[in-house]
Protein backbone atom coordinates (compact mmCIF):
# COMPACT_ATOMS: atom_id res chain seq x y z
CA UNK A 1 0.00 0.00 0.00
CA UNK A 2 1.29 3.59 -1.08
CA UNK A 3 2.61 5.70 1.40
CA UNK A 4 0.70 8.74 1.51
CA UNK A 5 2.66 12.28 2.66
CA UNK A 6 0.35 13.44 5.24
CA UNK A 7 2.62 16.04 6.94
CA UNK A 8 1.56 18.93 4.61
CA UNK A 9 -2.23 18.45 5.82
CA UNK A 10 -1.28 18.27 9.54
CA UNK A 11 -2.00 14.82 10.34
CA UNK A 12 1.76 14.69 11.76
CA UNK A 13 3.62 10.85 11.30
CA UNK A 14 1.64 8.00 10.74
CA UNK A 15 2.71 4.16 11.24
CA UNK A 16 1.78 3.34 7.81
CA UNK A 17 2.73 -0.06 8.56
CA UNK A 18 0.22 -0.67 11.14
CA UNK A 19 -2.40 1.20 9.16
CA UNK A 20 -1.41 -1.19 6.64
CA UNK A 21 -1.70 -4.16 8.69
CA UNK A 22 -4.78 -3.41 10.13
CA UNK A 23 -6.63 -3.06 6.41
CA UNK A 24 -5.18 -6.41 5.61
CA UNK A 25 -6.32 -7.70 8.38
CA UNK A 26 -9.75 -6.44 8.31
CA UNK A 27 -10.09 -7.80 4.83
CA UNK A 28 -9.14 -11.23 6.01
CA UNK A 29 -11.43 -10.98 8.37
CA UNK A 30 -14.28 -10.35 5.75
CA UNK A 31 -12.90 -13.36 3.62
CA UNK A 32 -13.43 -15.43 6.61
CA UNK A 33 -16.94 -14.10 7.36
CA UNK A 34 -17.74 -15.17 3.34
CA UNK A 35 -16.49 -18.27 3.75
CA UNK A 36 -18.82 -19.07 7.33
CA UNK A 37 -21.92 -17.54 5.89
CA UNK A 38 -21.76 -19.19 2.20
CA UNK A 39 -23.95 -22.15 3.49
CA UNK A 40 -26.84 -19.84 4.32
CA UNK A 41 -29.00 -19.70 1.23
CA UNK A 42 -29.08 -17.82 -1.81
CA UNK A 43 -31.82 -15.40 -0.31
CA UNK A 44 -29.83 -14.98 3.38
CA UNK A 45 -26.77 -14.40 1.78
CA UNK A 46 -27.87 -11.18 -0.86
CA UNK A 47 -29.33 -9.91 2.79
CA UNK A 48 -25.63 -10.20 4.06
CA UNK A 49 -24.35 -8.67 1.04
CA UNK A 50 -26.65 -5.85 1.30
CA UNK A 51 -25.85 -5.29 4.77
CA UNK A 52 -22.47 -5.21 4.69
CA UNK A 53 -22.45 -2.53 1.81
CA UNK A 54 -24.80 -0.23 3.61
CA UNK A 55 -22.44 -0.61 6.56
CA UNK A 56 -19.63 0.50 4.59
CA UNK A 57 -21.86 2.97 2.93
CA UNK A 58 -22.27 4.80 6.23
CA UNK A 59 -19.00 4.65 7.57
CA UNK A 60 -18.03 6.06 4.78
CA UNK A 61 -20.68 8.68 5.48
CA UNK A 62 -20.00 9.17 8.43
CA UNK A 63 -15.73 9.92 8.21
CA UNK A 64 -16.60 11.98 5.38
CA UNK A 65 -19.13 14.09 7.43
CA UNK A 66 -20.95 14.40 4.22
CA UNK A 67 -24.75 13.39 5.42
CA UNK A 68 -27.11 14.00 8.05
CA UNK A 69 -27.00 11.97 11.08
CA UNK A 70 -30.57 10.28 10.38
CA UNK A 71 -28.63 9.00 6.98
CA UNK A 72 -25.69 7.81 8.98
CA UNK A 73 -27.98 6.09 11.73
CA UNK A 74 -29.94 4.22 8.74
CA UNK A 75 -26.89 3.03 6.96
CA UNK A 76 -24.34 2.46 9.72
CA UNK A 77 -26.54 1.11 12.84
CA UNK A 78 -29.77 0.21 11.41
CA UNK A 79 -28.87 -2.01 9.19
CA UNK A 80 -26.53 -4.29 11.40
CA UNK A 81 -28.08 -3.97 14.30
CA UNK A 82 -31.86 -5.04 13.07
CA UNK A 83 -32.41 -4.24 9.73
CA UNK A 84 -30.89 -6.87 8.02
CA UNK A 85 -30.11 -9.17 10.67
CA UNK A 86 -34.34 -9.77 10.79
CA UNK A 87 -34.64 -10.42 7.14
CA UNK A 88 -31.89 -12.86 7.10
CA UNK A 89 -33.47 -14.96 9.39
CA UNK A 90 -36.59 -13.98 7.87
CA UNK A 91 -34.90 -15.62 4.36
CA UNK A 92 -33.38 -18.57 6.20
CA UNK A 93 -37.09 -19.44 7.04
CA UNK A 94 -37.90 -19.07 3.74
CA UNK A 95 -40.07 -15.58 4.07
CA UNK A 96 -41.59 -14.39 0.87
CA UNK A 97 -41.48 -10.66 -0.25
CA UNK A 98 -44.64 -9.91 2.03
CA UNK A 99 -43.14 -11.01 5.39
CA UNK A 100 -39.25 -9.17 4.22
CA UNK A 101 -41.26 -5.60 3.48
CA UNK A 102 -42.63 -6.32 6.97
CA UNK A 103 -39.39 -6.65 9.00
CA UNK A 104 -38.50 -3.50 7.13
CA UNK A 105 -41.54 -1.51 8.33
CA UNK A 106 -40.64 -2.62 11.96
CA UNK A 107 -36.84 -2.80 11.93
CA UNK A 108 -36.57 0.50 10.70
CA UNK A 109 -37.84 2.59 13.33
CA UNK A 110 -36.29 0.03 16.01
CA UNK A 111 -32.92 0.58 14.86
CA UNK A 112 -33.16 4.30 14.80
CA UNK A 113 -34.13 4.14 18.77
CA UNK A 114 -31.73 2.12 19.64
CA UNK A 115 -29.24 4.13 18.24
CA UNK A 116 -30.57 7.11 19.76
CA UNK A 117 -30.90 5.25 23.42
CA UNK A 118 -26.97 4.26 22.64
CA UNK A 119 -26.13 8.26 22.08
CA UNK A 120 -28.22 9.48 25.03
CA UNK A 121 -26.54 6.87 27.10
CA UNK A 122 -23.01 7.94 25.79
Amino acid sequence: MDQPNCGANGLGEVDWTAVSTTILLGDLCEAWSAQLLGGLGAAALEQVHQMREDVLIGQLLDLCGAAQPFEVIHYKTTQYTVHRPLRIGAAMAGADDDVLAACTACAQPLGEAFQLLDDLRT
